[in-house]
């Protein structure tokens, strides 16, 4: 997409625990063709620096999981930039800013 917005799915947990992130791969339609670039493993015959990604939940405190129970991923976007989120309710999806404060950015010591 090439505008600010934001999806969402339904889920249910197969197991209690804490949702620490999102482990996650991207698929790319190539020109006006069937040519796909997918980062899913082992979909393409090679793969290089562009691999599955995980999204850490920086938030506090962790959500919560419970067996059985159903969950609403977010996803938000922009033309530059992927953020979830996990809600138990079906809030009105808007599109948020999304960005990086230093604060989320690992320092070198």
């Amino acid at each position: 997409p090439t505008h600010d917005g934001c999806n969402k799915t339904l889920f249910s947990s197969i197991q209690s625990g804490t949702a620490h992130g999102i482990l996650f791969w991207w698929e790319l339609d190539l020109w006006d063709s069937d040519h796909t670039y997918s980062t899913q493993h082992a979909k393409q015959p090679w793969q290089d620096h562009w691999q599955q990604c995980l999204f850490v939940f920086t938030h506090q405190p962790l959500f919560q999981l419970q067996k059985g129970t159903s969950y609403h991923l977010w996803l938000y976007h922009n033309d530059t930039r992927l953020s979830f989120s996990l809600s138990s309710s079906t809030p009105h999806c808007e599109p948020k800013k999304l960005k990086i404060s230093h604060n989320d950015v690992p320092q070198n010591n």
